[in-house]
């Protein structure tokens, strides 16, 4: 299930920069799903969903939430170049704060 959820997440994000945004709609639907289950997979993916679609407010939202949860997908922001355009962002270096990962970003 994790592969299938990170490949439709993958899919999500391509097809917004894409331009394909209908597309882009029905996946992230379907992850809205898995996250509501309790995904937090789902709910990284969503995240990097919102980010891709410049909504930033929405995606910090959702990993705060998963980051109140313990999911443990979270450190992929640390790591994953398509999160570059947030480094600077004060709720990204909170975020990692909170996770022990700031050492070094």
């Amino acid at each position: 299930m994790a592969i299938k959820i990170v490949a439709t997440g993958a899919l999500a994000w391509v097809n917004v920069l894409a331009g394909n945004l209908d597309a882009a709609g029905s996946l992230a639907e379907e992850l809205t799903v898995l996250a509501r289950q309790g995904n937090s997979q789902a709910d990284f993916e969503l995240g990097r969903y919102y980010l891709a679609l410049g909504q930033s407010d929405e995606a910090f939202e959702v990993w705060e939430a998963t980051y109140e949860e313990r999911g443990g997908t979270l450190f992929w922001l640390k790591v994953n170049p398509a999160f570059a355009s947030i480094r600077s962002d004060p709720r990204f270096v909170a975020l990692l704060q909170k996770m022990n990962l700031m050492d070094s970003v």
